[in-house]
């Protein structure tokens, strides 16, 4: 067809809106059962806090009530965070120390049934000294300005 020509009359276009509302409802449908599944099986605590290295929610968990903060001892390692009730400042860290857990080697063995199965775990605590912090967002504690952290023992 030629520009400024007009269709002619034997020529009809195709509707488009039936599939593309069709379409529309699925995604609307499977969005809604998606989000009804992730708040009714879903934990928002974990989006509330960090978290330290036995999966326990600073702050909300039972255990970790009363220490709001995550520090990481290493921060290359985000894994392995400690939950604390305050950041460490610059006059707490001169002679601070905390430890964490080391996993030295892991070892599983099969029973003869090959049903059981026996899990081995060599750990170790290291010292590491605890480095100035500054609390942000009021649940995190990030290293100061000058500070390197990022090499392990």
């Amino acid at each position: 067809m030629a520009i400024g020509a007009t269709a002619s009359p034997t020529h009809r276009a195709v509707c488009t809106d039936v599939p593309c509302l069709l379409l529309l409802t699925l995604t609307v449908c499977c969005a809604s059962t998606f989000t009804i599944i992730v708040f009714s099986l879903g934990d928002i605590a974990w989006l509330q806090g960090g978290w330290d290295y036995h999966g326990r929610v600073c702050g909300v968990h039972v255990d970790q009530w009363s220490r709001p903060f995550i520090f990481w001892p290493f921060p290359s390692e985000p894994g392995v965070g400690l939950c604390v009730e305050h950041c460490p400042s610059p006059e707490e860290t001169s002679s601070a120390v905390t430890w964490v857990p080391k996993v030295d080697s892991a070892k599983i063995e099969s029973a003869r049934d090959d049903l059981n199965a026996t899990l081995s775990i060599t750990t170790r605590l290291l010292e590491v000294p605890v480095y100035a912090t500054v609390p942000a967002l009021g649940r995190f504690c990030l290293p100061t300005a000058g500070i390197n952290r990022s090499a392990q023992p």
